[in-house]
């Protein structure tokens, strides 16, 4: 009994190795380049502090006082309008 399990065993293996045999490996597929993928990347121009500095003007001041508390808030505003001015002068700039 042991002899034809042996024998059997052998029998199967050789029809297993033939079997294998008979496979062709299999071809490498040939490299292709790879693809450019173009990928937009937003650069940000950097506002001096200077253009970002704020305004001060008198607050919480008596009523009377009206018409300086006015005049101080145009000026900053005039100031203000100046920066933004700057501002688009360099905006759309390329990145130093």
């Amino acid at each position: 009994m042991r002899k034809l399990t042996f024998f059997l065993l052998g029998v199967l293996l050789v029809l297993l190795v033939a079997a294998l045999a008979g496979c062709k490996e299999a071809q490498p597929k040939p490299d292709k380049p790879a693809e450019v993928i173009k990928v937009y990347v937003p650069t940000y121009v950097p506002i001096p502090k200077s253009l970002t500095k704020r305004c001060q003007w008198p607050k919480g001041k008596a009523l009377l006082e009206v018409i300086e508390v006015a005049k101080a808030r145009r000026i900053c505003n005039e100031k203000y309008e100046g920066q933004f001015d700057a501002i688009d002068a360099i905006q759309g700039t390329p990145v130093p």
